[in-house]
């Protein structure tokens, strides 16, 4: 998984526009969910929205037990509202998120451009079918941030677990190896540590790997602007049970079992569903047939090449 340096920020507000006012460029591209206040006027800042997550408050969302991720939310506080005021352009991921910068901040309508997050067409390829999968196997992609609501996740598997086959088996890819002690002891507290796997951080080709053998994928996120693990499991014609919240409706359309992400029952009533009705899990998965083609490189290409167009730039 890549990670910016440390340096970063300052790379960002100092490095990056002073090379820009040496290049004479005529836009700054920031695909980081984050940019430059620092520079010239002449500089055009084209701005890539992922979420808002970051500025929610500390009492709804509490600071990451990640130094990292915990100093990001914090520098991305202070950073982007006037970069976000000040952007030339601003592309955002999903129309939940534009709605919300528009909400905020109270920019036109017209300055904000929806480009999903696409999919890589070899993704597409030989999806296995239902009969390939270990139904008993319920896959998160997620992590340990306070958004991702793992510790709900755990809970409603406690409550679920006694509702699914014997032998299933959650596997939580990504919580870093060194922060999964803490997740560990709560898995053997709710008596369910025979009954979850922290699979920590993998390679896209495990992950792909993971996708393919799964029974189905369980996505209990509180906050998200777009959900990429949500599109790469329809990709994969994978049953999804995921959370009802922020854009993630959005994404999923009628491809997902939702669920109340606060409510511990609905999310474990959400789980046994998908797991245990075969017919809904075939219809999840033809549903995701057509889903994901909103996804694919043949349906985004043309908003990218509109979008560069409007600025007169050749792509």
């Amino acid at each position: 998984m890549y990670r910016r340096p440390v340096a970063f920020p300052l790379w960002e507000q100092l490095t990056l526009p002073s090379a820009a006012a040496r290049a004479k460029a005529d836009y700054i591209l920031c695909p980081y969910n984050t940019g430059p206040f620092y520079r010239s006027k002449e500089q055009k800042v084209l701005l890539v929205v992922h979420d808002l997550i970051y500025l929610e408050s500390y009492r709804r969302l509490a600071l990451s037990r990640s130094l990292y991720q915990s100093l990001g939310r914090v520098y991305r506080r202070v950073v982007m509202p006037p970069v976000l005021r000040e952007a030339f352009r601003i592309v955002t991921v999903s129309h939940f998120t534009k709605h919300q910068i528009i909400r905020r901040f109270r920019l036109s309508e017209e300055q904000i451009s929806v480009i999903p997050n696409s999919l890589s067409n070899d993704l597409l390829m030989h999806p296995p079918s239902l009969l390939d999968r270990n139904a008993a196997i319920y896959l998160a992609v997620t992590g340990d941030a306070p958004s991702k609501n793992l510790a709900a996740l755990l809970e409603a598997f406690r409550i679920a677990v006694d509702e699914l086959p014997r032998g299933s088996c959650l596997w939580v890819v990504g919580v870093p190896k060194e922060r999964q002690r803490p997740w560990i002891e709560r898995v053997a507290a709710l008596g369910i540590a025979t009954n979850v796997v922290f699979l920590g951080t993998l390679t896209d080709r495990e992950l792909m790997g993971l996708y393919d053998r799964a029974g189905s994928l369980v996505f209990p996120s509180l906050m998200e602007g777009f959900g990429i693990p949500l599109i790469e499991a329809m990709a994969r014609r994978l049953p999804i049970a995921a959370s009802n919240a922020t854009a993630i409706p959005e994404v999923v359309g009628d491809a997902a079992v939702l669920f109340d992400p606060q409510d511990a029952m609905s999310i474990a009533a959400a789980i046994v569903k998908v797991g245990n009705d075969r017919v809904l899990r075939e219809q999840l998965a033809r549903c995701s047939d057509v889903r994901v083609h909103t996804f694919s490189h043949e349906a985004t290409g043309p908003l990218v090449k509109n979008f560069w167009a409007q600025l007169g730039v050749p792509c």
